[in-house]
Protein backbone atom coordinates (compact mmCIF):
# COMPACT_ATOMS: atom_id res chain seq x y z
CA UNK A 1 0.00 0.00 0.00
CA UNK A 2 1.14 3.50 -0.60
CA UNK A 3 1.51 6.15 2.04
CA UNK A 4 -0.51 8.66 0.08
CA UNK A 5 -4.24 7.99 -0.13
CA UNK A 6 -6.01 8.86 -3.34
CA UNK A 7 -8.61 11.43 -2.44
CA UNK A 8 -9.25 13.05 -5.80
CA UNK A 9 -11.22 11.19 -8.46
CA UNK A 10 -9.21 12.93 -11.19
CA UNK A 11 -6.13 11.08 -10.01
CA UNK A 12 -7.86 7.76 -10.62
CA UNK A 13 -9.42 8.41 -14.04
CA UNK A 14 -8.11 11.64 -15.55
CA UNK A 15 -9.79 10.96 -18.91
CA UNK A 16 -13.36 10.92 -17.52
CA UNK A 17 -15.57 13.91 -18.14
CA UNK A 18 -18.43 14.74 -15.78
CA UNK A 19 -21.93 13.94 -16.99
CA UNK A 20 -23.74 16.98 -18.29
CA UNK A 21 -27.39 17.75 -17.56
CA UNK A 22 -28.59 16.81 -21.08
CA UNK A 23 -26.87 13.42 -20.80
CA UNK A 24 -28.39 12.80 -17.35
CA UNK A 25 -31.78 13.80 -18.75
CA UNK A 26 -31.36 11.33 -21.63
CA UNK A 27 -30.49 8.55 -19.19
CA UNK A 28 -33.59 9.32 -17.11
CA UNK A 29 -36.05 9.26 -20.03
CA UNK A 30 -36.64 5.47 -20.09
CA UNK A 31 -37.61 5.51 -16.40
CA UNK A 32 -40.22 8.25 -16.81
CA UNK A 33 -43.10 6.05 -18.09
CA UNK A 34 -42.51 3.55 -15.30
CA UNK A 35 -42.54 6.29 -12.69
CA UNK A 36 -45.73 7.77 -14.12
CA UNK A 37 -47.39 4.35 -14.17
CA UNK A 38 -46.50 3.75 -10.54
CA UNK A 39 -47.64 7.14 -9.30
CA UNK A 40 -51.38 6.32 -9.18
CA UNK A 41 -50.62 3.16 -7.22
CA UNK A 42 -48.87 5.18 -4.56
CA UNK A 43 -51.71 7.69 -4.42
CA UNK A 44 -54.84 5.53 -4.67
CA UNK A 45 -53.88 2.13 -3.27
CA UNK A 46 -53.43 3.27 0.34
CA UNK A 47 -56.93 4.78 0.29
CA UNK A 48 -58.43 1.61 -1.22
CA UNK A 49 -56.60 -0.65 1.22
CA UNK A 50 -57.61 1.46 4.23
CA UNK A 51 -61.24 2.26 3.29
CA UNK A 52 -62.46 -0.85 1.49
CA UNK A 53 -60.45 -3.50 3.30
CA UNK A 54 -60.20 -1.77 6.70
CA UNK A 55 -56.45 -2.20 6.98
CA UNK A 56 -54.37 -0.08 9.32
CA UNK A 57 -51.70 2.33 8.17
CA UNK A 58 -48.95 -0.05 9.25
CA UNK A 59 -50.37 -2.90 7.16
CA UNK A 60 -50.91 -0.59 4.16
CA UNK A 61 -47.30 0.59 4.40
CA UNK A 62 -46.06 -2.99 4.64
CA UNK A 63 -48.13 -4.02 1.59
CA UNK A 64 -46.80 -1.14 -0.49
CA UNK A 65 -43.26 -1.97 0.59
CA UNK A 66 -43.73 -5.65 -0.25
CA UNK A 67 -45.16 -5.02 -3.73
Amino acid sequence: MTDQAMTNIDEVRPDRRPLTKPILFAYSLPATPLALAGLPMGVYLPVIYADHFGLSLIVVGWLLWAT
